[in-house]
């Protein structure tokens, strides 16, 4: 019993560590990701330079490994300082693919060089997010009762404090992305089942920011009482809240010009609220 109980513990810090990295990633990589100007440098890249680029992100992973460590521990060991650096680079893959496949800039009509182009360009900023998320993205032990503090002092209930943090955080994202000519282009270009595929992910990873990725007040999260603290409807909620947002900025910079239809409001608001729902993420983090 006691090893198996290890071993659930090694898989659950494993799963953490993956979990983490892949949070640092998003959170980094998700503002390129809306530029039109990567997603036509990637069709004329060639194999050589897309190369070349999968080699710096290699390096710049190495190198953060080598001084930060990827995992809860560092280590010293040139073979684990190598094993960690293959494991953040292959998160960095799977971010950056994923992403992109979501959204629509990569897929099966698409050639393979311009794919592996696209794949290449983000994987760089990505990168770096996984493998610095070690130090920039403190763990829930790492700020033991801080939060229990806040929670003693500050005067809103924890529902209003996490709500009012989501929409900052939301607002804050969003306000860099809703003037962009890109939403547009992605709210036309994608399907139907694909707008219901981006909600999907943008509900899987905030999930997994908050309360899967070992940081900061994950354990009290779980345990905090009241409808809307409880891990899915707060996901739920908060992503509402990042819609709202959403559509309340890209109003305000006339992304709705002559009255578009329903549909069209709705593509451009779920376009826009993958990246604001990670700045929520993250503005729920801070509280």
């Amino acid at each position: 019993m006691a090893e198996q109980a290890t071993i659930r513990q090694q898989w659950s810090r494993e799963l953490d560590d993956f979990a983490r990295g892949a949070a640092g990633g998003f959170l980094f990589g998700i503002p390129l990701l809306y530029t039109m100007e990567l997603w036509f440098t990637g069709l004329t890249v060639s194999p050589g330079h897309s190369l070349l680029l999968v080699a710096l992100s290699i390096l710049i992973s190495f190198v953060f490994v080598a001084t930060i460590g990827f995992r809860r521990h560092a280590s010293a060991r040139a073979l684990d300082m190598l094993a960690e650096t293959v494991d953040a680079v292959g998160i960095s893959l799977v971010v950056t693919a994923a992403s992109l496949l979501v959204i629509g800039r990569i897929g099966p009509g698409l050639p393979l060089e311009a794919l592996l182009g696209r794949v290449a360009i983000l994987l760089v900023p990505v990168s770096i997010g996984v493998a610095i998320a070690n130090q920039i993205l403190p763990r829930q032990q790492d700020r033991q009762g801080n939060g229990d503090d806040r929670d003693q002092h500050a005067p809103q209930s924890p529902t209003v404090r996490e709500l009012v943090a989501a929409g900052g955080g939301a607002l804050f994202l969003s306000m860099n992305i809703a003037p962009t000519e890109e939403v547009t282009i992605l709210a036309v270009e994608l399907s139907s089942m694909q707008i219901v595929v981006v909600m999907l992910f943008s509900l899987l990873v905030t999930y997994m920011i908050v309360f899967e990725a070992g940081f900061h007040n994950q354990a009290r999260r779980h345990e905090s009482p009241g409808l809307l603290q409880h891990p899915i409807t707060e996901t739920v909620v908060a992503y509402a809240v990042s819609l709202v947002v959403c559509g309340l900025v890209m109003w305000f910079v006339g992304a709705f010009p002559n009255g578009p239809a329903a549909t069209t409001i709705l593509a451009k608001v779920v376009v826009l609220g993958f990246p604001a729902s990670l700045g929520a993420a993250a503005g729920r983090l801070a509280v």
